[in-house]
């Protein structure tokens, strides 16, 4: 996720500056690179990477325990229960979100501060200065907003899930087989493009709410600010720059995850298939030096005369000298 951030920021600087600013992508672009030359595409480059992965990291520990956790409760009723239904997927992503929302919420709003902001000095300078003139208020600004725009990326992976069931049912696959990472980049593209465009008009408000300061308008008043100033279209305003950013991260994101997934799976069966032949070979060898032997004679007697006993199955369960 941070390589496709990296790759991918100027993209996400147009992006935040027409969200907030308003114009078209290239008149965008255009003042940026006059004002601030071609560095100014990078601006706030440390920022957004350290949003990035935490957002990104907390919110895939955050649903690994929340989907563990609802399929002990369903194995509970319906012990064969592998897999969560749409509606269960939907919630559980959805919660976890805003579970890391609620954490992470700080650094999206400094990270867009520094961004958007020309004078600002950096990312931990944003920081500090916002904590020290406006507090938590000030650092978890946009919070109702955020958290209702959980229903994002829970719609995209819910999607991606279910995509990827639908892709292996077509190709005659089982459930448990894998997908490759071309696959999966195309299936969260699309994922992602179908939550964006259900979402954007959220997504727009909260980063002219965390950006301005707009907070005191809350969401409905920011939307009808937008469309006082904008109209209705105001809304997707920024749409497709985003939507290139975002699915184009999401895909290259989820198709690299996918191919580190299958590189570590290739890895651990390597590494069973090389213990079970070492472990083979210890046998053989063991093998080589026993001669089997079949006789009437008693452990204890074996015993007595100096022999020497070893017991292979254990059908002896009384303790003697042999033993």
């Amino acid at each position: 996720s941070v390589g496709a951030e990296a790759i991918l920021f100027p993209i996400d600087t147009i992006k935040l500056q027409q969200q907030v600013y308003g114009g078209s992508a290239a008149l965008v672009a255009k003042r940026l690179l006059q004002q601030q030359g071609l560095g100014g595409l990078y601006k706030g480059l440390l920022g957004r990477l350290i949003q990035t992965i935490t957002s990104n990291v907390g919110f895939f520990v955050w649903q690994t325990i929340f989907v563990q956790l609802s399929l002990r409760q369903l194995q509970v009723h319906e012990p064969d229960c592998q897999k969560l239904g749409t509606i269960a997927a939907l919630v559980v992503n959805m919660l976890a979100q805003q579970f890391n929302r609620i954490l992470t919420t700080p650094f999206d709003v400094v990270a867009n501060v520094n961004q958007a902001d020309p004078a600002s000095r950096g990312f931990f300078s944003t920081f500090v200065r916002m904590a020290r003139t406006g507090g938590a208020a000030e650092l978890w600004r946009g919070l109702p907003v955020a958290l209702l725009l959980s229903l994002n990326p829970a719609l995209m992976f819910t999607l991606v899930g279910k995509l990827s069931d639908l892709i292996k049912v077509l190709r005659d696959r089982t459930t448990h087989c894998h997908l490759s990472s071309s696959d999966m980049f195309w299936i969260s593209g699309v994922s992602k493009a179908v939550a964006t465009l259900l979402t954007y008009p959220l997504i727009r408000a909260k980063a002219v709410i965390q950006t301005t300061g707009g907070n005191h308008l809350g969401l409905w008043g920011m939307l009808a600010e937008i469309v006082r100033k904008s109209g209705w279209l105001g809304l997707y305003q920024g749409v497709w720059i985003m939507s290139y950013k975002t699915v184009l991260f999401n895909s290259l994101m989820m198709a690299l995850k996918q191919k580190v997934s299958l590189v570590l799976m290739q890895w651990d069966q390597y590494r069973d298939r090389k213990r079970r032949l070492t472990a083979q070979a210890e046998l053989e060898g063991f093998r080589s030096c026993v001669t089997a032997c079949s006789s009437l004679e008693m452990p204890w007697e074996a015993s007595a005369r100096g022999a020497t006993v070893v017991y292979v199955d254990g059908s002896w369960c009384f303790l003697h000298d042999a033993q």
